[in-house]
């Protein structure tokens, strides 16, 4: 059963009475609803029928004027039939460019309405060849995060200040802070696998992939997205986002972690909530005990790089994945 706004698209469409964006739209409609090929062939039909019926009965009208209105009519269903050739051989060639832009104009909308002022906390899982992660809770804001999990009983946070340092603490007791420059690659790893920068994503989908799939509801639209075959080294094999069309909030994203052109871990952020943290959230000082101790530049030598091989030896511990 064909819904009765599309069969008014339809019927607009063969009447051409539909702008160039609607008839886009009518197309991804057409290829997403059962039968609708079949019901477009009948109408493009009835319309070519109709317009021969009218054009070319009445005795009064010369044969020179029935050929011509007969020639306006019949490019309707030559137009249909191509439509379906579209719809049915040539569809994963053609549909691409539309795909490209709807995608492209739904990421652009929603990089613009990326509020660095709120808070959004994600569930996070992580998938690592067939064991998947106990969730892990992630709260970000303009490229600061703070994310919390729990572990073999014990209590892991770590964040991303607004100054750029990397901290982390195992149950509060102390705290290793890294400056922007010093930031151990193994800790980058961490961050880059764990954390979720809506910005920098958007931007990279943007500039270095094409769009496989856009799919489009009332309160969903969803993005699938493969590096560009000329993209160099890509950091992830596939992207999907779940993005609702009226706030243009991220709702869920799934990341497959690439490394060397394979798959190293599936990644999954969902929307928990928005809020609005105090203005220190993101400071270690708010994660800690009053008389946590601080390895910073300038701690006993190897203080930090201990904590930080324990805090990667438990976030990597099978209790945890």
């Amino acid at each position: 059963m064909i819904p009765n706004d599309l069969a008014m698209q339809i019927d607009r469409w063969l009447d051409d009475d539909l702008s160039q964006q609607d008839s886009l739209v009518l197309v991804e409609s057409l290829k997403r609803t059962e039968n609708a090929p079949e019901y477009l062939a009948d109408r493009a039909l009835l319309h070519t029928l109709l317009s021969q019926s009218i054009w070319s009965s009445p005795p009064e009208i010369s044969k020179p004027l029935a050929r011509r209105r007969f020639r306006i009519a019949k490019p309707i269903l030559l137009v249909a039939c191509a439509l379906l050739v579209i719809l049915g051989i040539l569809s994963p060639w053609v549909s691409m460019p539309t795909v490209q832009a709807s995608a492209e104009r739904v990421l652009k909308r929603t990089l613009v309405a990326n509020r660095p002022t709120s808070d959004r906390r994600y569930s996070v899982r992580v998938e690592f060849e067939r064991q998947r992660s106990k969730p892990s809770m992630l709260s970000v804001r303009n490229g600061q995060f703070v994310q919390s999990f729990e572990t073999a009983g014990r209590k892991l946070v770590w964040g991303k200040s607004s100054s750029g340092d990397i901290w982390f603490t195992i149950d509060g007791h102390s705290v290793a802070v890294f400056q922007e420059y010093e930031i151990p690659s193994a800790l980058e790893e961490v961050c880059d696998l764990r954390t979720l920068d809506l910005r920098i994503l958007i931007e990279s989908l943007l500039k270095d992939y094409d769009f496989q799939r856009f799919e489009h509801s009332a309160n969903r639209d969803t993005i699938t997205a493969v590096p560009k075959p000329q993209a160099n080294q890509p950091r992830f094999n596939k992207v999907q986002m779940e993005i609702d069309p009226v706030s243009l909030l991220v709702h869920k994203v799934e990341l497959d972690r690439a490394f060397q052109g394979r798959t190293l871990a599936k990644v999954s952020f969902e929307l928990e909530e928005i809020t609005t943290h105090d203005g220190d959230f993101y400071h270690w000082k708010s994660h800690v005990r009053s008389d946590a101790e601080v390895l910073e530049l300038g701690a006993r030598r190897g203080q930090r790089a201990e904590l930080l091989r324990d805090f990667l030896q438990l976030i990597r511990s099978p209790n945890y994945r």
